[in-house]
């Protein structure tokens, strides 16, 4: 898990970007995330 770098259009805000080792990979933090939202 780790933070982006500070984003100007954000006003400064850092993104959390949880990354993590399930089957599927990557697309499953996503769809993970698409279902929380």
């Amino acid at each position: 898990m780790y933070y982006s770098e500070p984003e100007a259009q954000l006003a400064d805000r850092k993104l959390y970007c949880p990354r993590g080792k399930v089957v599927g990979g990557a697309g499953s933090i996503n769809a993970m995330a698409y279902v929380n939202q």
